[in-house]
Parts: structure tokens; sequence; C-alpha cells
């Protein structure tokens, strides 16, 4: 949250922003070697940002970099599970209007891909400038293959040839890679990391397949 911003006598300007105490994401990964967390932990988590990112291409930004490390996680305990998601870092996110798009604040040129290697979707590997929302849902996908296996599904020392994977290289089975996921959410996965965009449910339809997933997991626990 951005609580008050605007410009010192000497022309400076200023924002004062909501402090947040937590660690992101991909800290919480590194911290407990990568294992899987569980798996009501990685359906609030998904859940959580796929919500707010619904909100944001609503008004026409696209995030562009999603990955761990810009998801912070705060403890709330009004919140389900006691932790609260945040999205930061908006630095390369996109801004549609009607006849432009703009890029805020940094400089993207068309046929330059921004975005980190190991969670950009196909289609902002060939320009930055021409992706919408569904390259959100396939980074998202990404962030939750890797949640649930403990792998992101390519992974290579070489950004390059990670890139090619996903350009190129057939997905590899995330139900060999975490048995035991529900049916439902390797479903969805797999079609968040479909190549072609028109081909991955929106973001809206992420949040309610997962909410499916959510009830479903739930009645089977107090079932059992």
């Amino acid at each position: 949250n951005i609580h008050e911003y605007g410009q010192l006598s000497g022309g400076n300007a200023y924002t004062i922003m909501e402090y947040l105490e937590g660690e992101t994401l991909g800290e919480y990964l590194r911290r407990n070697g990568n294992q899987p967390p569980p798996l009501s932990q990685i359906l609030r988590i998904a859940r959580q940002v796929a919500s707010a990112l619904v909100v944001v291409h609503q008004k026409g930004v696209v995030h562009r970099d999603l990955k761990p490390d810009n998801l912070m996680l705060v403890a709330d305990p009004e919140v389900a599970g006691g932790l609260r998601v945040k999205l930061l870092d908006f630095g390369i996110a996109k801004l549609e209007l009607a006849e432009t798009a703009l890029t805020l604040p940094g400089s993207t040129r068309p046929g330059f891909g921004l975005g980190t290697p190991g969670y950009i979707a196909p289609e902002q590997i060939y320009g930055a400038n021409s992706v919408d929302g569904q390259a959100d849902v396939y980074s998202l996908g990404v962030i939750l293959y890797e949640l649930l296996s403990g792998q992101r599904p390519f992974q290579s020392d070489d950004a390059e040839k990670e890139m090619r994977s996903h350009l190129t290289a057939a997905l590899p089975a995330l139900a060999r890679r975490a048995p035991g996921t529900p049916a439902a959410l390797l479903r969805l996965v797999t079609a968040m990391l479909a190549k072609q965009p028109q081909e991955r449910p929106t973001m809206a339809e992420v949040v309610q397949r997962l909410q499916l997933v959510e009830c479903s997991t739930a009645g089977s626990l107090l079932m059992g």
C-alpha cells in the first residue's frame, strides 16, 4: 500500500509506503530446502496471488515478472492459514490503455523480452510489449509446479537454454514429480503452462478452479 506521496520543497518526489515484515516465498523455499509446503498452504498462496491478479488484470495491468522472490508472505491472523501474500515489484509491469501500451517505469523495446528466465511465458520471450494477462497465468503455473514438486518444470544454469525449453520443450509430467497431487490440480497446472496463451485459463478461471480443489481437498480431509 502507498499511504501518501508528494514532492519535497527541494523538488524531490517521495512516497510513504506500507512496511512489510516477513519473508518472500523464495526465501521460505530456500530456508526449507525447496521442500514442498503442505498442499493446503500451496492452495491458499496460489489463490491469493491469482485473486489479486484478477483485479490487476481488470485494471489493464500485466505484472510480467511473477516469481517466488516477488511474493511476500506476511503474518496475518485474519487470513486462513495465518499468511497474507503481497505482490511485489511492478517495476516492469505493463499498463494497457485504449490505443497504446506503457511500461511502468522501466524501458522496454519491441522484440525485447523482460522477465525472469525460469518463470517467463513463451510469448514474453519474443517481446515483452506484446503480452497480456495470460503471461501472468503461465508464470503462476510455473510457481505452482515448483511449490508442488520442489523444482521448476525447466531448470538450467544456462538462462538461454531454460528460455528455449519454455518455448519448445514438452512439459515434464507433474504427476511423476509430485505424486499424490489431486488430479484436478494437475490438470489446472498443465493448462496454465500451455505454450499458447489462448489455451490457458484466464486468471479468473484459475481462482475458480483453485477454490474447487480447496473445497474438495478439505472435504476429503473431513471424511478421512
